[in-house]
């Protein structure tokens, strides 16, 4: 029986090949340099030694799916149709590119489906105008929906849509909203994206969101207060309270506020957790506008553990959702190959983290993190 392979590129190349009857049988993670949309040969030759990686022992691969973040789809800046040599000198949602690398274990050359990054999470978490899917790796972002499923036939995707619409020209109105959000440290644009289970087009306002982990980054870094973020969300575990520590990010400085004689580390790590959940918070309410925001989807390698998850609902307000299985991207391309090369597959459980804090705590935190 053979077993499906799903690749996602964005600050690093993971690979993931799962099997109908053994669930996710393989996941590996490639550094990849800064800025590596801009080295296409440095990322093949990761991808590349990912491939050759895979243990003879696996079964052959019936088809591969390739999930790719936003930094490796066309722009209208860059799709490829001017006359600047350099614009043209690569394509990353060209088939071609990529049959050769995959080959000889790839049983069917034709068999490779190219797809965002935000298609391959739906195959884990259903879209809807009311859920935002925030990725934690070395490059922070959020997806937040901003125009859902068209109604008529007329208007479905056509099924090449992936390969050469994946971002779409942001209207009037998304060039209004970026310059009114400029004097953030967020960069924005929109994706038009097919859902994982139909053709209709779902609009997403995406964000990086690079100041997210700082509160994290300062205690694990800068003062190598703790081994590895599994030691933070341990020691945070410890307390129930914070005692009115606060990670406070302003435009050029951060400052850790509240410090009294009988903080610990664990109260600093619950700390640095909720300046995290208020972060997001913020960069939320920034964009979302009249959008309603109900639920949080957490992917990505630096995604929170147990601890982290349910401080976030609590400093939101809202449920947070995180998928059981790792890699949630590489696992749902793998998914989403599998679908459109003839092989169903249920969506993978997924841990819920209802918000348990009473709202004016809530709030007293939140004024606590982001005062200026």
């Amino acid at each position: 029986m053979k077993a499906y392979c799903g690749l996602a590129l964005s600050d690093s190349a993971a690979i993931q090949m799962i099997h109908p009857r053994d669930g996710s049988i393989w996941y590996q993670v490639h550094e990849l340099p800064r800025g590596a949309a801009g080295e296409p040969e440095a990322v093949m030759r990761a991808v590349e030694t990912l491939w050759k990686s895979i243990p003879e022992a696996l079964p052959e691969v019936a088809a591969v799916g390739l999930a790719l973040a936003p930094q490796y789809l066309p722009s209208p800046a860059t799709d490829g149709t001017g006359d600047d040599p350099e614009e043209k000198k690569w394509d990353w949602l060209d088939p071609g590119r990529w049959r050769p690398l995959f080959s000889p274990r790839l049983a069917d050359r034709e068999a490779i489906r190219l797809l965002p990054e935000l298609t391959a999470l739906f195959a884990h978490y259903p879209a809807g105008p009311d859920k935002a899917f925030v990725i934690l790796d070395e490059s922070p972002r959020f997806y937040l929906e901003v125009a859902g499923p068209a109604e008529s036939e007329e208007e479905e995707i056509p099924e090449n849509f992936e390969l050469a619409e994946a971002m779409k020209e942001p209207d009037q109105t998304a060039e209004e909203e970026e310059v009114s959000h400029s004097e953030t440290a967020f960069t924005e644009e929109r994706v038009t994206v097919p859902d994982a289970r139909s053709s209709r087009p779902r609009t997403y306002l995406w964000r990086e969101i690079p100041r997210i982990n700082i509160p994290v980054e300062i205690l694990l870094h800068h003062f190598g207060m703790f081994e590895d973020q599994r030691d933070l969300e341990r020691n945070a575990a410890l307390v129930r309270d914070s005692r009115g520590v606060g990670f406070v990010i302003g435009k050029d400085e951060v400052s850790v506020v509240g410090i009294t004689e009988g903080v610990r580390r664990p109260e600093l790590a619950r700390a640095a957790l909720e300046g995290v959940g208020a972060l997001l918070r913020s960069a939320l309410a920034d964009v979302a506008g009249e959008f309603v925001v109900k639920e949080i989807f957490a992917a990505g390698r630096r995604r929170w553990g147990e601890v982290g998850l349910q401080i976030v609902a609590d400093l939101n307000g809202i449920a947070v959702e995180a998928s059981t299985v790792p890699g949630e991207i590489s696992h749902g391309a793998a998914l989403l190959a599998a679908e459109s090369f003839g092989k169903g597959w249920e969506r993978p459980r997924r841990r819920r983290f209802a918000p348990e804090m009473p709202s004016a705590q809530r709030e007293a935190l939140y004024v606590r993190h982001t005062q200026s």
